[in-house]
């Protein structure tokens, strides 16, 4: 076989072989005194009697491509899409042999000790020699199970614990060839059938929960079908363990009971607070009580009915019916005031201007007040304490202006400085030092009015928190008068 087509050399003689095929041979072997070639274009031909005719293979192979072919014993072993095929001429059969991956090329097949063995560009495959190959059964194998990387055994399979949860098995099948044509199926539990790739050798299942389950791997090769089933337990995590959620369970009756017990006692609490407010009311109405008693008390009576009755005795006839009718006015707006426990600042310069009235009117041409209001305090719903200022006024005529001769003046002025409200009562009498001299003298154990209803009862307006009261006293240079400033905070100021 040459590059000018197939000549016979026989002693010593070369003659060329007649080659209707016009064929290109790339391979030449022997059987039984018969030529088989191999032409370029993958067709097998015969050499018989001097002619070259190409062998007309059975069934399906009758125009099948050859990519290489190998004569041993009376087989012709024929190469052709990744499977090896042992061809009997005489029988006119041909039986698959061996499968080969794709990336594997066979250079040369041997027999040796009734082996076939196969040289290919991978190393070397064997297989037992026999005329009657067929393909070879499956088989599926298990050769080990990872959790978190690490082998477990078969013992350990019930074992797992719950941060063993990424589990790999590793797999490999058995067959007559490395790419022998099967499906590979796989499903966990009650899942769908999954395929993987044919070269895949690996199953991975990644955070699986907590219990029983249940993996089976599927190879189905045409008819053929072999599984492999794997059950392995991952113990539940201890906090859904039972003694753990006895015990939680026992920490949830303690801490309702807890939390029951503590609203209990913040019920208890607030309902001591109620009857500690309900007992401050209580206190704050006796003192409004004590206050309201101490302006209507029978020296104011007596100084009122004796200026009544100069006027009456006079013949003072509209000066007597205009005193009449304001006292009664004050006396109708200071009972009104009792049954509330605040009043608008309007309501309270009304009466404060009603009751000094009746001073002047006593007091005459020699007494003259005044009362300044913010503009901003004029429309406002301000509200302050009921019976508040009128009797830090009635003090001021009462121990400063009364034992001035004359010239007796009184201001009451009412200011609005952010949230606050400023009263200042500023009078030109003859001062707090000088007023404690007569009043000693007097009485000895006198107390006024000022110095213990008026503070006691500030106290508890302020221990209520309903307004913040602070009073300051000011005196005046020499003796000349005294300044009360009132300071007071509420939510409406």
């Amino acid at each position: 076989m040459t590059n000018y087509g197939i000549r016979r050399y026989h002693k010593g003689i070369t003659k060329d072989i007649p080659n209707d095929t016009k064929s290109v041979f790339i391979q030449m072997e022997n059987l039984d005194g018969k030529i088989y070639l191999l032409s370029q274009n993958e067709n097998l031909y015969e050499l018989n009697s001097g002619k070259v005719h190409k062998i007309k293979l059975p069934n399906k192979f009758e125009n099948a491509k050859i990519q290489k072919f190998k004569i041993i014993d009376d087989s012709i072993y024929l190469i052709k899409d990744n499977v090896v095929y042992n061809y009997l001429p005489q029988q006119q059969k041909i039986i698959p042999a061996l499968h080969i991956p794709k990336d594997v090329e066979i250079n040369d097949i041997a027999k040796f000790q009734h082996r076939l063995f196969f040289s290919t560009n991978k190393g070397i495959i064997h297989i037992p020699y026999t005329n009657t190959f067929g393909f070879q059964p499956l088989k599926l194998f298990v050769n080990n199970i990872t959790a978190n990387g690490k082998i477990i055994h078969n013992m350990d399979f019930d074992q797992l614990k719950s941060s063993q949860n990424n589990i790999e098995i590793n797999f490999d099948i058995q067959s007559e060839a490395p790419n022998a044509q099967y499906e590979i199926y796989y499903k966990m539990d009650d899942s769908n059938w999954q395929k993987i790739s044919n070269f895949n050798r690996r199953l991975v299942f990644s955070s699986i929960s907590s219990g029983k389950h249940h993996v089976v791997l599927k190879i189905v090769r045409d008819s053929e079908v072999i599984s492999k089933e794997i059950s392995f337990y991952i113990s539940p995590p201890f906090y859904l363990t039972w003694w753990f959620l006895a015990l939680l369970g026992i920490a949830l009756i303690f801490g309702i009971y807890f939390i029951f017990k503590t609203i209990i006692k913040r019920i208890n609490l607030e309902n001591s607070k109620k009857i500690e407010k309900l007992n401050l009311e209580k206190l704050v109405n006796q003192n409004k009580l004590k206050s309201l008693k101490s302006q209507m008390n029978p020296h104011f009576f007596f100084n009122a009915l004796n200026t009544l009755q100069s006027y009456i005795v006079a013949n003072e006839k509209k000066e007597a019916v205009f005193y009449l009718s304001k006292f009664s006015k004050l006396t109708r707006s200071i009972l009104d005031m009792s049954d509330r426990d605040n009043i608008s600042l309007k309501d309270e310069i009304e009466t404060l201007k009603v009751y000094l009235d009746l001073e002047k009117a006593r007091f005459g041409n020699d007494f003259q007040y005044n009362i300044f209001v913010d503009e901003q305090l004029e429309n406002s719903d301000v509200t302050i304490p009921t019976l508040l200022i009128q009797p830090y006024v009635e003090n001021a005529i009462k121990h400063g202006l009364l034992h001035k001769n004359a010239n007796k003046n009184l201001e009451v002025t009412f200011d609005k400085f952010n949230d606050m409200l400023m009263i200042k009562i500023e009078d030109n009498g003859i001062g707090r030092k000088r007023s404690m001299e007569l009043n000693a003298i007097k009485n000895k154990n006198h107390k006024s009015f000022a110095t213990q209803s008026l503070e006691e009862r500030i106290m508890l307006i302020n221990h209520s928190e309903q307004y913040q009261i602070n009073i300051q006293y000011i005196d005046k240079n020499d003796n000349r008068g005294t300044i009360v400033l009132l300071k007071i905070k509420a939510s409406d100021v």
